[in-house]
């Protein structure tokens, strides 16, 4: 019996965290590859779990167990009929900056009561376990071993193993037929409740309790302990959403840098629940504020460190305090007559820490300043919070210390420009010389969880403020699809997404119309365009991605230009003379569609570009369904006749040319890339012109005119590489490790 019902359990959270990437990814090329798209279906997932454990615990105080059985029976069938899961073509989301309420309205549509019903089952199949007088059944939580391992083991498959290996298609059919395999087992429980003369709970507290966790038993105010099982919950979740989105922006919003920090999520609820404590709680009551300080050092630290380290260290620190507040929540568990309210309430903490994150925290802060708070906030659950009952000497002691951080913080600003011609113009080193005195400073206040905290927000406020690069901050705004700045250099003024360069401008007059970053006159760009100057019939130019406009530097009179941008708040700042006037000075005739560009290419006529430039980047790479076979043949049907494709895969992280290679060959294409590198004469015009990846395709290889014979350009005739189509691609292959 055991077995069945831990089958059952493991199967219903294997299949909850298989449909949320495969979901995701479904939805993600209608939405522009937007990171956020991951955040915000976590947050439906969290709260329609919440929805389900909600269910779970009513009809587990108000029904008899066979009459659960039958009502989960019916809901099992119900969710069977409206199998197998897919996205219409009717589901076209709105041309506005925040989508989540069209996100969600699909989500309740497509797998809403799939996920309900699994996300109910859990808790309710503990439940019955607990009922049935088996010599386990004192122990019910021994079966959330088994739904986490469930969940881990799902959701590590899914990049790993069944993203590359199967189409979308193939996916939603597999999850169909392993949902009915559940349901199966899920009946053979339903029977053996059903067989049960009567239920039977029982009155003994299960084998892992602790006096402590009696203490409802002993009258303890239960509010008290609600609303500690909610904190113990909420933190981590935010937590997990802040670290996903922070890296999401900076590589590349994808399965497979979704699932790690949920991964490590679960992860830390498998070590907590375990019946073997691991990591004992006294090493991690000592790491915790370590990790709170290594966050705020980390955020602190902005472009200093390289981001694959940085995420590591983000990751370590967001494992350390998740483990610590649900090993916690596990000390804190009641007996099983009360399993499905401590599970209502966990997945409360939960959903909250993800609407806080989705809906709250961008009205709030204009920067992502929910994640270091977040973290900062674990200060109030670390032993030894209250110091007011102290004598006044050592309470004065202490505000004291609080404040010596960000005086340790001003008088380092302060020596660093006394000294500043001594110390190497290194970022990390300038950083360690401002920041690693204040920090520890910080640190020695670790007995007194409180005020550590204290310090640690008052020096995130103050340490906002300090730069180490020559970019100061003239605007910020946050969306749906990111956190967008306009940084000025001394000479340009520079669109940023993340760590993310989105095209820069010059301040000078005579360079307004002066292309830098990736599209200067001298790179691929310029090559292209110099091309066409003895074409004059090619008059008809499609730009996807806006960005600040920067190829409208190219715009002549008599061409028409358009672009394409899914984002309203980048088209906003690219036509804000404040900022940039590409749009204005250089391209007055350009026009700018609003939406996803696949879907709004599709409205526009056949054969209306003879050149068009896919340049539309969400976090550090090209969005996949911008890259598929489908893509491809689609941008072609709007090219006219000998009409060049100018592809942009610049990446950091990705190897996108093999790709390139393989799409081109499955469409019949051909296709040339070049890397160019600027020259000295450029970066002495402006330090803002970077290295830049392009690929050019055509019909014919005759359509590249003058750029076929150009040794810049090099064939991809002999590269092989995957044919990505709009339900299979394989990103994990590209990454360069």
């Amino acid at each position: 019996m055991l077995l069945l019902f831990s089958i059952a359990v493991f199967l219903s959270a294997a299949l909850l965290f298989f449909v949320e990437p495969m979901f995701a990814r479904m939805i993600l090329p209608l939405l522009g590859g937007a990171p956020a798209v991951w955040n915000t279906c976590v947050v439906f997932y969290q709260v329609l779990l919440f929805a389900g454990y909600a269910y779970a615990h009513l009809i587990a105080r108000r029904l008899q167990p066979r009459v659960q059985a039958l009502s989960h029976i019916a809901w099992l069938a119900v969710a069977l009929a409206l199998l197998p899961i897919a996205v219409g073509p009717s589901w076209t989301p709105p041309a506005s900056a925040n989508p989540i309420g069209w996100v969600f309205t699909l989500l309740v549509a497509v797998v809403g009561v799939p996920f309900f019903v699994l996300a109910t089952s859990g808790p309710l199949l503990q439940r019955w376990f607990a009922s049935l007088g088996h010599r386990a059944s004192a122990n019910p939580y021994m079966l959330y071993a088994s739904s986490n391992f469930g969940s881990l083991l799902a959701l590590l498959a899914y990049p790993l193993l069944i993203e590359p290996s199967m189409r979308l298609r193939t996916q939603s059919v597999a999850w169909t037929v392993l949902y009915g395999v559940f349901v199966a087992v899920a009946v053979l429980c339903a029977v053996a409740i059903w067989r049960t003369p009567a239920a039977h709970i029982p009155a003994a507290t299960t084998p892992t309790s602790s006096a402590k966790r009696s203490h409802t038993d002993a009258g303890e105010d239960v509010t008290a302990m609600r609303v500690g099982w909610l904190a113990l919950a909420f933190v981590p979740s935010t937590l997990m959403l802040s670290v996903t989105t922070y890296i999401t922006t900076d590589v590349a919003a994808v399965p497979l840098l979704w699932v790690l920090p949920l991964s490590l999520y679960l992860l830390t609820f498998v070590l907590a629940f375990a019946a073997r404590q691991w990591i004992p709680r006294w090493l991690l009551e000592q790491l915790a504020p370590l990790a709170m300080a290594g966050t705020v050092a980390l955020v602190l630290a902005q472009n200093v460190f390289p981001v694959l380290a940085t995420i590591a260290w983000h990751l370590l620190g967001f494992f350390v305090i998740a483990l610590f507040c649900h090993q916690r929540l596990a000390a804190s568990r009641p007996h099983a007559s009360r399993l499905t309210e401590f599970y209502l309430w966990v997945s409360a903490g939960g959903a909250l820490g993800g609407l806080f994150n989705t809906l709250v925290a961008p009205v709030l802060f204009v920067r992502a300043l929910e994640y270091p708070l977040m973290a900062i906030s674990v200060s109030l659950l670390l032993p030894g919070v209250v110091f007011a009952s102290e004598k006044l000497w050592r309470r004065a002691a202490v505000i004291l210390a609080v404040v010596m951080p960000t005086a340790l913080l001003s008088g380092t600003i302060a020596l660093l420009h006394v000294v500043d011609d001594r110390i190497p113009q290194v970022a990390t080193i300038r950083y360690a010389f401002v920041f690693l005195a204040p920090l520890l400073a910080a640190l020695l206040l670790r007995r007194k969880p409180l005020a550590m905290g204290l310090a640690l927000a008052l020096l995130l406020f103050q340490g906002s403020f300090v730069r180490f690069d020559n970019r100061v901050p003239l605007f910020i705004e946050r969306t749906f699809y990111g956190e967008h700045r306009v940084l000025f250099t001394g000479k340009e003024r520079v669109l940023t997404s993340g760590t993310t360069n989105h095209g820069a401008q010059s301040i000078r007059p005579d360079l307004a119309c002066e292309p830098l970053t990736y599209y200067s006159r001298l790179g691929p760009v310029g090559q292209v365009m110099d091309s066409l100057s003895t074409q004059p019939n090619r008059t008809r130019f499609g730009v996807v991605g806006l960005g600040t406009g920067s190829l409208g530097a190219y715009a002549s009179p008599g061409q028409t230009w358009t672009f394409f941008e899914i984002n309203p708040a980048i088209e906003r700042i690219a036509r804000d003379p404040e900022y940039f006037t590409y749009l204005s000075t250089c391209a007055p005739q350009a026009t700018v569609v609003i939406g996803d560009a696949r879907l709004s290419l599709e409205r526009i006529p056949d054969s209306s570009f003879d050149v068009l430039f896919v340049d539309a980047f969400s976090s550090d790479a090209i969005p996949v369904h911008l890259m598929t076979t489908e893509a491809m043949q689609l941008y072609f049907r709007k090219l006219a006749p000998g009409g060049i494709l100018a592809l942009h895969i610049s990446n950091r992280y990705l190897a996108l040319t093999p790709v390139v290679a393989g799409v081109a060959k499955a469409a019949g294409l051909v296709a040339a890339v070049q890397v160019h590198q600027p020259t000295d004469a450029q970066l002495t015009m402006s330090s803002e012109i970077t290295v830049s990846r392009w690929t050019i395709l055509a019909r014919h290889a005759a359509d590249f005119g003058a750029l076929r014979d150009d040794p810049r350009w090099q064939t991809l005739d002999t590269v092989d590489g995957p044919a990505w189509t709009d339900d299979y691609s394989n990103v994990f292959d590209t990454i360069r490790w």
